[in-house]
This record gives C-alpha cells, structure tokens and sequence, in this order.
C-alpha cells in the first residue's frame, strides 16, 4: 500500500509540476522573425571608401630618386614605409616640414615630428594625404 500512495504523490507532483504557469516555455515565449537578408548593405555604385588611419612618425630615409618616410600604424603596430618620389609631382600630400637639412649628408626625418601623431587618408585604398593630425582636426 505504501508503494501505490509513493506512486500516487509521484504521479501528481509530476502533473503539478509541467502545469507551473509562472515556467517559461518555448511554445509560450513570443518570436519576432526577421529577413536577415535585409540586413545585407550593399553600398551605393557611386560610393568612395574613405579610410583615415592614425600614425605615429618614426623616420625618413633619403635617397637621390625618393624618400621613404615610415610610420607605425597605432591601432595594429605595425610599421608603415611609404616612398615618395623626389623628381617628379608627389601624388601623395604630405606637409612641407617632414624633412630637415643635416649637416653631415642629405636630409633626415625633422625631429620636431618624430613621434606626432598623424593622420593618413585614402581613397579606394590609394594613400593621398598625411597630415599632423592637430592640423587634421583644425580642417574639419
């Protein structure tokens, strides 16, 4: 007899319990759906990639035909050689003091920059300006 009555209560408790209104369910939980193919941006035909990056200037190396000018990126670390040519138009916009004269050959990284942060922009991943970035931010 002890046995049915231990049955019984088991039975009615598992019945008490699947029947808790306060336990959430799957079925009882309300579901927004969503067409995650709108969520899918395509930029416009006309759109242009603009990418401003911040760098810190480390050095420049001249030589007859170029400079090579290298800076470290601050967001990855990584160091950053960009070649100008010396002879003909530079493509890229860089400020007029980068250089310094030396005394004892051609002309060094100006060590009034080495170390400011500058800012370099590109269009469609083609570099065309770098810029001391308090002159980025008087600009805008």
């Amino acid at each position: 007899m002890k046995i049915k009555i231990l049955l019984f209560t088991a039975f009615i408790m598992t019945i008490v319990i699947s029947c808790d209104n306060n336990a959430s369910s799957p079925d009882s939980q309300s579901y927004i759906t969503l067409d995650t193919s709108s969520f899918v941006i395509e930029p416009p035909k006309d759109f242009i990639n603009i990418v401003v990056t911040q760098l810190t200037y480390e050095s420049a190396t001249v030589y007859a035909a170029s400079t090579d000018y290298y800076f470290k990126n601050e967001n990855t670390g990584e160091i950053i050689k960009l070649r100008i040519s010396n002879s003909e138009e530079a493509t890229v916009k860089i400020p007029d003091n980068m250089l310094q004269e030396s005394e004892d050959g051609p002309p060094e990284a100006n060590k009034a920059l080495v170390g400011k942060l500058f800012m370099l922009s590109s269009i469609e991943g083609v570099i065309t300006e770098i810029e001391l970035e308090e002159d980025y931010y008087d600009n805008e």
